[in-house]
């Protein structure tokens, strides 16, 4: 599932009178500090993703500061949709890819439509940018063009980018701020809040909140294992008794897929079913790491053999499945599974297929799907040298570092900006 969000820039007020005004009119909401000219609302109302909400308040606020107010509405990183105000009259619109609910296959995407570039660099005071908005506004999404943008929050962090706006910032919404996305993102932050409580009632209630949704996606996810075909239920509880059982009844079932079209052999990789060979730690015995990596090492041992068992059973180990349309070989080097690309690569697994992105295992092997749409600090060295192991078992089955992505990414543009001196090493070793 992707992001959504709504927020609202004002270019020109600071912080302390937007808390006042909208405290005023009641609106519950966080405000950003002014950086650059540039003060963020994050509306706890608008961010039910209510157009009219999102507009009727961005006009109250250009009225109220006679300044520039650009509302921006992420629909599942699908749909980028703005407003922009000026004196609260609507001068400029936009969405990124009109049509979207009514769309019955991708051959019905037309681009995007409205949005002009001169009056959105007006409004920020960089006119001498309006050339550049302009090819970011009417860059097709990767629907219409294999090098468009993937996800809505791409092009909006290329937006705010272009306008001087924080790129970090810019992509969150009530919720996401609520939750503390906006603390981690920028610690030193003093983020304000307009409700009738405290901001650290706020806090502790966002707390008790996480515990919360944990214990309501153990539950979900409970339900939905018991409403799996019993094969998926059985991998899912790492019992391999009871899934070769399974297949001695069908030997078909080895082709089942899931609900969002993922192999058993993909689903194999993602959760790692030799939990249930290992003995488990205790609490004391898991703080030891020493224990713990042996721990994990045994878990991955028995999970790499049971993959085994399922190619054994037919299982096909180059299907493409699932939304990214990825492998398992794709889904083990995400994860940071040697031991299971080892077993892959033995059993004929092709090093060089690519995903829906053009991407290869040695592209998404840092642990993404794509490199260039997430944040630096997501991702970190590589302590456990794992993913530099699975760049070596790559390498070594064949796998071409030169191949480029959808966006022209060959391996080491990713692995260079996630800070891999190690796989970046052995990358360049190749490519020389």
């Amino acid at each position: 599932m992707g992001s959504f969000y709504t927020n609202i820039t004002l270019v020109g007020p600071g912080q302390a009178e937007v808390v006042s005004f909208l405290r005023e009119i009641g609106r519950e909401c966080f405000v950003s500090p002014s950086i650059n000219g540039r003060t963020i609302v994050y509306d706890k109302e608008c961010d039910k993703q209510d157009a009219e909400v999102l507009e009727k308040l961005s006009s109250q606020l250009s009225r109220e500061f006679s300044c520039p107010a650009w509302a921006v509405l992420n629909h599942d990183d699908d749909i980028l949709i703005y407003f922009l105000y000026d004196q609260d009259k609507k001068i400029d619109s936009y969405d990124s890819c009109p049509g979207y609910f009514e769309m019955e296959s991708d051959k019905d995407y037309v681009g995007p439509e409205g949005g002009n570039s001169s009056l959105l660099c007006a409004a920020f005071k960089v006119l001498e940018r309006a050339d550049e908005v302009e090819a970011i506004l009417h860059k097709h999404d990767a629907l219409g063009d294999k090098q468009g943008y993937v996800f809505a929050f791409e092009r909006h962090k290329d937006l705010a980018k272009a306008l001087g706006i924080h790129e970090g910032l810019a992509r969150l919404g009530y919720d996401y701020v609520e939750r503390g996305d906006a603390d981690e993102l920028m610690p030193e932050l003093k983020m304000a809040y307009t409700g009738i409580i405290s901001l650290e009632r706020v806090r502790s209630a966002r707390q008790k909140s996480r515990q919360k949704i944990v214990e309501e996606e153990q539950s979900i996810l409970r339900a939905i294992i018991q409403a799996l075909h019993p094969i998926l239920q059985a991998l899912h509880q790492g019992n391999m008794a009871q899934v070769e059982a399974l297949l001695d009844q069908d030997p078909q079932l080895i082709n089942l897929k899931d609900n969002s079209g993922e192999s058993l052999i993909k689903l194999a990789v993602t959760m790692p079913t030799g939990f249930k060979a290992v003995a488990p730690l205790s609490p004391q015995e898991w703080k030891d790491e020493k224990k713990r990596k042996e721990h994990l090492s045994l878990i991955a041992a028995a999970s790499a053999k049971n993959l085994q068992i399922l190619i054994s059973r037919g299982a096909d180990v180059n299907e493409l499945s699932g939304p990214n349309k990825d492998t398992a070989l794709h889904r083990a080097a995400i994860m940071g599974y040697p031991d299971m690309v080892k077993v892959l690569l033995e059993n004929h697994a092709d090093p060089n297929l690519k995903n829906k992105f053009g991407q290869t295992p040695l592209h998404v092997m840092i642990g993404g799907i794509d490199m260039n749409l997430l944040p630096l600090d997501v991702y970190m060295p590589d302590p456990d040298g794992r993913r530099a192991a699975i760049c070596k078992l790559l390498l070594e089955a064949g796998a071409d570092p030169s191949i480029k992505d959808f966006k022209g990414n060959v391996p080491l543009d990713c692995v260079q900006r996630a800070n891999m001196t190690e796989i970046v090493k052995l990358l360049k070793s190749r490519s020389d």
